[in-house]
């Protein structure tokens, strides 16, 4: 009996042999008495058993929306402080306020997984825009570019004060009102920032978990605007995926506009903002 083994899969195969025959061979000119006897085993063979673990792994198919569907199920709505909606295939993120951040949400919730979106500013540069993750009651996580410029912010609901992660400057980054690729990828603790394709930077926090994923703009002047396309997220660091080929968004149900509110369905929240020149939180009514 013979046994081959290979992760996780294990093979017996069981051969029997017959006894051997005896089989004579002569050469030309060769005497009877010289002959060469050679053995040649019969094989016979029993089928091969193969032995299968039973693995069950689930599998969420990456979701992706280029903003050509105006009922795809992201909020679309206004008030004193932003304007959001779906606008020429793109989505609309209008911060009326000066120090104030919207976020723009799908339901989408994850722990480990890759985001990316292409995002631009509109006319005015005096803002920022970007993504945000880990989002539950506790806070988020918001990875936002400007001018040159990214970094990556904690927000405390229950204290309303922002702590910088990580920030710098690269110029992978364009400026102006040119469109920048933004992809966060968090694997656990690590989180890792890139635009336009290339790491930009990366740091280790513990103090979120699993949350919401979804757009965001924020305002150091009033009427700052950003708009977004081709989002996609995939609900595993890991999965290489650079499009999605399972649901994209499709028409949804209960779109709504709220002012620090709850993450439902789909929402909106406007935060106080934190100014970059100055180190100080800018608290104001909501």
């Amino acid at each position: 009996m013979r046994w081959y083994a290979a992760p996780f899969l294990l093979i017996v195969l069981a051969v029997v042999l017959t006894p051997p025959t005896l089989v004579a061979s002569q050469s030309k000119g060769q005497q009877p008495e010289q002959q060469i006897l050679s053995l040649t085993p019969s094989l016979s063979s029993t089928p091969a058993k193969v032995y299968l673990p039973h693995i069950a792994k689930s599998y969420q198919w990456p979701f992706s929306d280029d903003f050509s569907n105006p009922g795809g199920g992201w909020p679309s709505g206004d008030d004193a402080v932003t304007s959001v909606g779906y606008v020429d295939g793109e989505y609309r993120i209008l911060v009326k306020q000066a120090n104030y951040v919207v976020r723009a949400g799908h339901s989408l919730s994850t722990a480990d997984f890759r985001a990316e979106v292409d995002a631009r500013a509109v006319a005015s540069t005096n803002g920022t825009y970007g993504l945000y993750f880990g989002s539950g009651d506790a806070g988020f996580y918001l990875y936002e570019v400007y001018n040159g410029q990214y970094r990556l912010e904690r927000y405390n609901r229950s204290a309303k004060t922002w702590t910088t992660l990580t920030s710098g400057g690269n110029t992978v980054i364009r400026s102006g009102n040119q469109t920048n690729r933004l992809k966060v990828v968090r694997r656990g603790t690590y989180i890792e920032l890139y635009v336009n394709g290339l790491q930009i930077g990366s740091t280790y926090d513990s103090t979120l978990g699993s949350g919401y994923v979804g757009l965001a703009a924020g305002a150091f002047q009033a009427n700052f605007e950003a708009r977004f396309d081709n989002f996609l997220l995939v609900f595993d660091a890991t999965d290489m995926t650079t499009q999605a080929v399972g649901p994209r968004a499709e028409t949804g149900a209960g779109s709504k506009l709220h002012l620090i509110g709850p993450e439902e369905n789909s929402a909106v929240e406007a935060l106080p903002f934190r100014i970059i020149t100055v180190p100080m939180d800018i608290l104001q009514p909501k």
